[in-house]
């Protein structure tokens, strides 16, 4: 009786171990300044929850290759099987680049937020990873559009 015990206690060991999964990125408390996020864990669960909320009260559900383009914001994630919950933090940046060409300025948003532009003859909002042209030289001036 003594060695069914163990054995059977052996066997539960085995079978948590297995179902457990390790958590490898993003690490916990991590910054990105990027809102496609590439996770990557060890272990035989099919899918990954993502939530915007600790108890995971309406998660996303990834499947294999576990990415997905997210909104600026903190998130929680953990496997489907047996894992810790980690954290991290995509971050808002708010980046332009800015060609002139005789009395043409192109401006390109290479934030990951929609940004206000103000330039001499006006203002607009340009989302983020889209280019326009518009008429005029001068200063451009950008700031998180909210």
């Amino acid at each position: 009786m003594k060695y069914l015990k163990l054995w059977s206690a052996a066997v539960l060991i085995v079978i948590m171990f297995l179902a457990a999964d390790i958590l490898l990125a993003p690490t916990a408390g991590e910054e990105l300044r990027t809102r496609h996020v590439q996770f990557e864990k060890v272990g035989l669960s099919n899918y990954i929850l993502v939530d915007d909320n600790p108890s995971f009260t309406t998660p996303l559900l990834i499947h294999k290759p576990w990415e997905i383009w997210l909104e600026p914001g903190t998130y929680y994630w953990q496997s489907s099987g047996l894992s810790e919950t980690r954290n991290f933090t995509i971050a808002s940046i708010v980046g332009i680049t800015v060609n002139t060409t005789h009395n043409q300025t192109t401006i390109k948003n290479t934030g990951n937020v929609a940004a206000q532009i103000n330039t001499l003859t006006g203002a607009f909002v340009l989302d983020w990873g889209k280019k326009t042209t518009i008429e005029t030289t001068g200063e451009v001036l950008a700031q998180q559009h909210d």
